[in-house]
């Protein structure tokens, strides 16, 4: 009897303190009697040194609420972060590459290369982020070198490799009401 009340309390205490760990750990990952605060969007755009030679570049975002603003590139990274409080949610970012109009096109390679990232965070009313989509990157890389061409034709292939830079980048955030989370829809 008195083995039979051990074994009973051991295997009690056990189931205790097992229960008590899966109650802990759900409680860390859980979201209830929390609330959607915040969605926070991260946008990073970095360019060679050599685009940023040859390149006017403007960015073109729209924000949360629908309002529009032009930053120049005056280095070779940039990055802004958009913040909203309602779902479904989004912001774009318009890249424009334009052939400076004084550049002296002295070397004999250009490497021309950007790279956007991307990535979100929710925040709920508990302060904490309880979803998160790491940062997905896109890279884009052209060269141009002279050769035997002519500083004219040296110019205009310049030209042609900055409409690839010319992007649009649009992303709507909505709810995933089946799995929970949320969904990314990125355009190009």
């Amino acid at each position: 009897m008195k083995r039979f009340l051990i074994t009973t309390s051991c295997a009690l205490l056990l189931l205790g303190v097992g229960a008590f760990v899966a109650c802990n750990e759900s409680e860390s990952t859980s979201t209830a009697g929390t609330t959607f605060e915040k969605m926070v969007m991260d946008f990073d755009y970095e360019v060679s040194a050599d685009l940023f030679e040859v390149a006017d570049l403007q960015l073109i975002t729209t924000d949360p609420e629908g309002i529009s603003a032009t930053d120049t590139l005056t280095k070779v990274d940039w990055d802004k972060q958009f913040i909203s409080t309602e779902l479904p949610t989004g912001f774009s970012v318009q890249v424009v590459a334009t052939l400076k109009e004084s550049v002296e096109l002295t070397k004999d390679r250009y490497q021309l290369a950007c790279t956007a990232i991307d990535e979100f965070r929710e925040y709920r009313s508990d302060g904490k982020v309880h979803w998160h989509q790491k940062a997905d990157k896109e890279h884009l890389e052209v060269a141009v070198t002279r050769g035997d061409s002519t500083p004219e034709a040296l110019r205009s292939e310049i030209v042609e490799a900055l409409v690839l830079f010319n992007k649009n980048f649009t992303y709507i955030v909505t709810a995933n009401e089946t799995g929970g989370g949320y969904d990314v829809e990125k355009n190009e």
